[in-house]
Order: C-alpha cells, then sequence, then structure tokens
C-alpha cells in the first residue's frame, strides 16, 4: 500500500500556477572578483568602495549598484557598464571660498581659449 503525501493530492507544484511556470525575472548578481575582472578595475578598490562615505579615502568612487544578503555583497552586473561610464564624472565642483589659486586661473583662461 502506497502511502500518499500532501504533494500527491492534485495540487499545483510551487512553481507552477494554473498549468505553467511562474517566471521571475531576478537581476545577474556577480561578487567582487568578477566584477574586478569585468571592469579592469582592482578588487581592492571595489571592496573599498563599499565603506561607510566618511571612512572611505576620497580619491575611492562610490559603491556600484548592489545587494547584500548578509555580510555578502553581490554587484548587479546590468547596471555595471553604466557604473563604470560615470566613474569619470563628477557631480558637482567644489568651489572654494576666497581668491582662486594660480592653477586655478591658468586652468580657467586654458577653458576659454579653447
Amino acid at each position: 500500500m502506497k502511502l500518499m503525501s500532501f504533494n500527491d493530492v492534485g495540487s499545483p507544484n510551487r512553481g507552477e500556477i494554473d498549468g505553467h511556470l511562474s517566471h521571475r525575472s531576478t537581476a545577474h548578481l556577480i561578487r567582487i572578483p568578477e566584477a574586478a575582472e569585468i571592469t579592469g578595475l582592482p578588487a581592492s578598490l571595489l571592496r573599498k568602495s563599499f565603506m561607510r562615505e566618511e571612512k572611505r579615502p576620497k580619491n575611492v568612487p562610490p559603491p556600484p549598484p548592489h545587494k547584500r544578503i548578509g555580510r555578502a555583497v553581490y554587484i548587479l552586473a546590468d547596471a555595471l557598464p553604466a557604473w563604470v561610464q560615470n566613474l569619470g564624472v563628477r557631480a558637482s565642483e567644489h568651489h572654494r571660498r576666497g581668491r582662486p589659486t594660480v592653477a586655478e586661473r591658468i586652468q580657467r583662461r586654458h577653458h576659454r581659449t579653447m
């Protein structure tokens, strides 16, 4: 005699709804070493980018689009090329108060002539 389990009673499988499988769109997640290979950036730079902003060194960019699962960091592979393109673009130029330095005046003069 065969014992019947709860799943044998004609209920649809967990992934099956109304006769067809439900498909979830999930993001392609990669780890830091894979992202370093794809972008050509050092893995240490990517790791440092996940530091808190007040502790992050000034020459390290903000982190790429990512998800944290526990302590593990997974980078969204689809958004990685756009993040790399925006690395050289600064959000806003920081203007100091007071007189411009000689280097700033030369740079401003150079941009006017172009």
